[in-house]
């Protein structure tokens, strides 16, 4: 490809490189934002250029040098025109990444979903640790004990898919342990509410299941009707 590839903050920078003659008809520019499309952010400047894309790194990005330095296996959302998205995959695969096509209409929605299963996974763990502090645990201590609960759960996921890979009460059906977690949790409402909005979906997860393995028809009623 003879195209070279130059990243962009944003169409400002991007502009300025272009008065200055720096970046040319000879370049492609690539964003790293997930929530907007190539065309939304470097449109712009599209025509002055080879191609536009965006290359957005799939992973949980605390430390930029650690990351750097682990990017191999790391999926990336691609999108953009032609040679834009030539390019990202280029690069992608020069990193050892996967490539993850995708729609530059649904950028939100695809960003959203990279939210949820991510930033909203560390706000799942932080609600549970605060409840296991009512028994007594403390911050580090249930850090140590759930996150490896959690990564076993990621591992079922990947291994057997959301369906199958489901455990616990709602799995089986079982309405009374789930009224006792939401009569321990009635001091606390804002906790309660996150409960219930995950049970809804973890009960909406068990109702696909079939077969001699399904959980108990009535209990997912009740605790259908428990969770209101």
């Amino acid at each position: 490809m003879g195209a070279s590839f130059r990243a962009g903050a944003s169409c400002g920078l991007d502009r300025r490189g272009l008065g200055t003659g720096l970046i040319n008809k000879r370049h492609v520019l690539l964003h790293c934002a997930g929530v907007a499309s190539a065309k939304e952010l470097l449109g712009p400047v599209a025509d002055r250029v080879a191609g536009v894309g965006t290359m957005h790194p799939l992973s949980a990005i605390a430390d930029g040098k650690v990351a750097m330095r682990a990017l191999k296996g790391t999926v990336f959302g691609v999108e953009g025109d032609e040679v834009g998205r030539a390019m990202a995959a280029k690069l992608v695969g020069a990193l050892g990444g996967l490539v993850l096509a995708l729609d530059g209409t649904q950028m939100a929605a695809y960003h959203a979903a990279a939210a949820m299963a991510s930033n909203y996974v560390v706000a799942a763990i932080d609600a549970a640790a605060a409840v296991v502090a009512q028994a007594g645990v403390s911050p580090a201590d249930a850090t140590r004990a759930l996150v490896p609960l959690a990564e076993g759960a990621l591992k079922n996921v990947l291994a057997h898919g959301t369906t199958e890979g489901l455990t616990g009460p709602i799995r089986r059906g079982d309405a009374a342990t789930v009224q006792r977690h939401l009569d321990a949790l009635r001091s606390t409402p804002a906790l309660a509410e996150i409960y219930r909005a995950l049970a809804r979906r973890a009960l909406e997860i068990a109702s696909r299941l079939d077969g001699p393995d399904a959980p108990d028809r009535a209990g997912l009623d009740a605790i259908r009707t428990i969770l209101g």
